[in-house]
């Protein structure tokens, strides 16, 4: 998704305003998408969102619930380890 890749580089370039606006944009147009919401939570952690941020990781963890409860793996959000959303807050399950 474009959205993603462009909201990634700019998380990557600290341009954290604009990672923000893109990635809120593609979750709002693709509210399944696992991948936008686990890379918004990151986002929303390193600009101090912390609520922002926890309510995006509940949101991932809804939909991987979903997906299992469909009997599909939710893959780990590309580029990271499986339990790279929750490690945003610092918590482990």
């Amino acid at each position: 998704n474009a959205l993603y890749a462009s909201g990634r580089l700019h998380l990557a370039t600290r341009e954290l305003g604009t990672a923000r606006a893109e990635l809120e944009k593609l979750v709002a147009e693709v509210p399944d998408y696992i991948h936008g919401h686990a890379l918004l939570a990151r986002v929303y952690s390193q600009l101090e969102l912390r609520e922002r941020a926890a309510a995006e990781l509940g949101i991932v963890e809804k939909l991987r619930a979903a997906d299992a409860a469909r009997g599909v793996d939710s893959p780990a959000e590309p580029g990271t380890a499986p339990d790279a959303p929750r490690a945003v807050l610092g918590t482990r399950r």
